[in-house]
């Protein structure tokens, strides 16, 4: 009879996350802990792992958490717009937008349907009018939104009243400081895109 050598291998396998973190580790484990915080983006989240596999996932939820909390936009400018027929309104803005953007994104299609050379300087049809104190707060008038200004206005029986605190509405952003600003919108002006060249420079 021959005796057959038997020998035994004993494998110990570290148990998954999340087995271990079930119950609380009472050994020298605790010392590899990780903590991670996202205090930076305003919001507070910590993780801890005793495996590469756990910190991964801890790295790869706080990279999700990074990409949704972003630092608060500006604050919107409130524009008060008022029409000819008395009609009131508002609108918000984003500093640095100008008039005709603001509303456009409004979508004002309905009452308004300016801008039809979407901010060219070309066709008179943005004109609004601003009084002080806020026309104050606008930047100087250059010499192509006078010069469209002055063509459109020899298209009206009163050219005067069609300048009065006349200005384009794509010719100028809008600040923080104009918070509040009161915009009119006076009926529509002639659309220079459409007035024969030769005809809009007999006015120049």
């Amino acid at each position: 009879t021959s005796l057959i050598d038997c020998s035994f291998f004993f494998f110990f396998f570290q148990a998954e996350d999340g087995i271990r973190d079930a119950q609380e580790s009472r050994g020298l484990g605790d010392v590899y802990k990780r903590q991670v915080s996202t205090q930076s983006t305003g919001a507070s989240v910590a993780c801890s792992s005793r495996s590469a596999s756990g910190m991964i996932r801890c790295a790869t939820r706080l990279h999700a958490l990074s990409r949704v909390t972003k630092p608060p936009r500006s604050r919107g400018i409130n524009i008060k717009l008022v029409f000819d027929d008395d009609t009131v309104t508002q609108i918000q803005a984003d500093p640095g937008d100008t008039l005709l953007e603001a509303l456009d994104r409004a979508d004002l299609s309905d009452v308004w349907t300016g801008g039809a050379c979407g901010g060219a300087c070309s066709c008179s049809t943005c004109r609004v009018r601003v009084v002080p104190p806020w026309s104050e707060l606008l930047p100087e008038q250059e010499e192509d939104e006078i010069d469209m200004l002055d063509s459109a206005a020899g298209q009206e029986e009163d050219e005067t009243a069609f300048l009065e605190a006349a200005r384009l509405s794509c010719q100028f952003e809008l600040q923080e400081e104009m918070e509040g600003m009161e915009v009119h919108i006076p009926d529509m002006g002639p659309n220079m895109l459409e007035v024969p060249l030769w005809l809009s420079l007999i006015h120049i």
